[in-house]
């Protein structure tokens, strides 16, 4: 079977993780797994030249099944994708996407396009219902991680490593994590951070950030984007997520599923199993989100210990295998080893 994955541009993020997590899966499985791209690098994202250039793709790779990741793409592959091919459309927002009157209004032209909705958390599920009461209700999906991440062992690092795994973006505020690694300069050399992920600094409030970050003299702290999600995750003492919101974070999730002890905000904290053992700060606040580190640290050789005994759970509870299985049994579709196994 061909499924054809779109995303809106090349970039890495949560839904990017997610797709690459899918398609490997589905080639497990024996798909054949495809990845398009709505704004392609140095292409025209106007509206006629999108629809165009999607309904090509469409055509060329003939899928049996279209999985669209949020908002922009999941408006275009509703428009273009034929009818008598499958669609999932799955949205990944922390906020609310349908806020907006265009998106709100697009979607609700797009009706006419059977498809299923899949979202990655409950918030999701009633801000849509709420918005399209006369809808289907989505179908909740939660985000899978991946079974090839390391597991991590020893003993905590002299001194402690807290890593931060996302892409530097707006979102993600990364001026409540400068201001938490000024809070520990300060006065305590026994904690090393870093962030791991792209710099989006395109973004005027990123440009910002990133000219403080060098007037500090820590750009080493900030390498880029992972070669080796798992393995720099292994290597860390603790996860530190400075987002006050998340649909649900595959990172927080990948850092719990390696056995990380997780300090994030309360609302972020929300949208993890109960059993995840997480320090929580307020939202937007450095001084508590400071406290919640160092709470984690006091006892850190009891955090990782609970960590560790949770991330067989995390595992099997947000495998990627049901998380791909999932969206395959919501389109009605079946490949041969699922056809063979009934």
């Amino acid at each position: 079977m061909r499924i054809l994955q779109l995303l809106l541009r090349p970039q890495i993020g949560g839904a990017e993780t997610l797709v690459a997590s899918l398609a490997a899966e589905w080639s497990r499985l024996g798909h054949t797994a495809e990845l398009a791209y709505l704004d392609p690098e140095g292409a025209s994202t106007g509206k006629v030249a999108r629809g165009r250039r999607l309904r090509r793709v469409i055509r060329d790779i003939d899928p049996d099944l279209v999985v669209s990741h949020s908002a922009l793409p999941n408006l275009y592959s509703a428009i273009v994708t034929p009818r008598r091919t499958p669609l999932l459309s799955v949205l990944h927002s922390a906020t609310d996407d349908f806020a907006s009157p265009l998106l709100r209004q697009a979607e609700a032209h797009s009706r006419r396009r059977a498809r299923a909705v899949i979202a990655v958390s409950r918030k999701q599920v009633d801000e849509y219902a709420a918005h399209f009461p006369r809808r289907a209700r989505p179908v909740l999906v939660p985000n899978g991680v991946s079974g090839e991440l390391p597991r991590r062992s020893g003993a905590p690092g002299q001194p402690a490593r807290v890593i931060t795994m996302a892409r530097v973006a707006s979102q993600k505020e990364p001026e409540l994590w400068l201001d938490v690694v000024d809070r520990f300069a300060r006065g305590d050399a026994a904690v090393a951070f870093s962030w791991l992920g792209p710099i989006l600094r395109t973004d005027p409030r990123i440009a910002r950030f990133w000219e403080d970050v060098r007037a500090r003299g820590l750009e080493r702290l900030l390498p880029g984007p992972s070669d080796d999600v798992g393995a720099d995750l292994a290597s860390a003492d603790l996860c530190f997520h400075p987002s006050s919101r998340e649909a649900h974070s595959i990172g927080v999730l990948e850092a719990a599923a390696v056995g990380l002890p997780v300090v994030c905000s309360a609302d972020v904290a929300a949208t993890l199993p109960s059993h995840v053992p997480a320090a929580t700060f307020a939202s937007g606040d450095a001084s508590s989100a400071e406290a919640a580190i160092r709470s984690v640290l006091s006892d850190l050789p009891a955090a990782l210990d609970r960590a560790a005994s949770t991330s067989a759970r995390v595992r099997a509870e947000f495998s990627i295998g049901a998380t791909a299985g999932a969206y395959l049994r919501i389109a009605g579709v079946a490949g041969p080893r699922e056809a063979d196994a009934g």
